[in-house]
């Protein structure tokens, strides 16, 4: 027992150090290329609140974290191959202006999703998931379609 909570210790640390580093210098392209996955989720900062998740399964997610009335928030902006290193920057910026307005972007997003959500019928939403999950993940997905 002690060894799994302290080799948890250790992990948070460690995290707390790529944490720290990433923050002080802005992520290059060719750095977030070479970003391999490990057994937990962690963090890779290019500063300002912009950070590069990465998942065990090797997705690379772009999250915006900022802090509002005092509380940490994080809003998801894109995935990395899809949306660049340069494109994620102007989104952030966009995020900290809305956030400097007295905005919350993660409150903002969240009617939006909702209304989303709402419009949609069970038929769309199966058609929307084929197309951008299936069709991209699977080598033939005509068998699946019926």
């Amino acid at each position: 027992m002690y060894s799994s909570v302290y080799s948890g210790a250790v992990a948070l640390k460690k995290l707390a150090l790529e944490y720290t580093k990433g923050g002080s210098m802005a992520v290059t392209d060719k750095a977030i290329q070479g970003l391999k996955p490990r057994g937990t989720r962690y963090l890779v900062t290019d500063g300002r609140g912009l950070c590069l998740e990465i998942l065990p399964s090797g997705h690379l997610s772009w999250l915006y974290r900022y802090r509002f009335k005092g509380k940490l928030e994080k809003v998801a902006i894109g995935s990395y191959p899809e949306m660049s290193l340069k494109v994620g920057r102007r989104e952030r910026d966009r995020l900290a202006t809305l956030l400097a307005s007295g905005q919350s972007p993660a409150q903002k997003k969240r009617p939006a999703k909702a209304a989303l959500a709402s419009l949609s019928t069970m038929r769309e939403f199966a058609e929307r998931y084929y197309r951008e999950v299936v069709v991209k993940h699977r080598k033939d997905p005509t068998d699946l379609r019926r």
